[in-house]
């Protein structure tokens, strides 16, 4: 297992206390939201038209954000003070972590994508077909698990931090400031390859709407 990332100065059992309260309101409230939202759309299907396939996508993202990856695990933790759930638990909250969190950030684009051909591109909006958006949501899943699985299986690693004093806070998550290359590297491929490319096409989007008035 590798060494603490970083010596942090101590939070106080009340400040940990805190954010447990706003970690379990935000993370019910978020599954509340989107298993209703995620229901009606399993109950009126007659609203699961092509471009809204990624809506529902959406909402499951973050769905597992809120149950698999979130407050269940950071909540816990953080009234307790201190990581419960060992190394074990660590890696699989980062994994969960990391795939709903780029399935959602991935999603969004697609989002943007889809809106981009309907208004700008209408000669290729004909084409988008419910097998095209199943095909963008496969995408979409499959581009996440490959990034998520990467710090299992040895490129970089999760970890919980610790403080000054060796106790343990409630966050597990990817060593950031580790200076091994396979840190280093997976960082900026996630950057670039991620955040990078995700805001060029979303700008590409927003510069095509501005002659349209919106």
């Amino acid at each position: 297992m590798d060494p603490p990332v970083k010596q942090w100065e101590p939070v106080s059992p009340h400040q940990h206390t805190y954010i447990g309260i706003y970690l379990f309101f935000v993370g019910i409230l978020g599954t509340l939201d989107n298993g209703l939202v995620v229901a009606m759309f399993l109950r009126f299907r007659k609203l699961l038209t092509p471009s809204n396939l990624l809506l529902l996508n959406l909402c499951i993202a973050d769905l597992g954000i809120c149950l698999m990856g979130g407050f269940p695990f950071s909540g816990t933790s953080s009234f307790a003070g201190k990581w419960l759930w060992g190394d074990w638990g660590c890696q699989y909250y980062a994994f969960m972590g990391f795939f709903f969190g780029i399935g959602n950030l991935t999603t969004i684009l697609m989002i943007a994508l889809d809106r981009y051909l309907v208004t700008c591109r209408q000669d290729l909006s004909d084409k988008l077909t419910y097998h095209r958006y199943i095909q963008m949501i496969i995408f979409i899943w499959t581009w996440s698990f490959f990034w998520s699985v990467c710090p299992l299986l040895g490129w970089a690693r999760s970890g919980y931090l610790k403080m000054k004093r060796g106790i343990k806070v409630t966050v597990s998550a990817l060593n950031w400031v580790n200076n091994k290359a396979s840190y280093k590297s997976f960082i900026l491929a996630v950057c670039i390859v991620i955040l990078a490319v995700c805001t060029v096409i979303l700008s590409k989007d927003l510069c095509c709407y501005r002659p349209l008035g919106y």
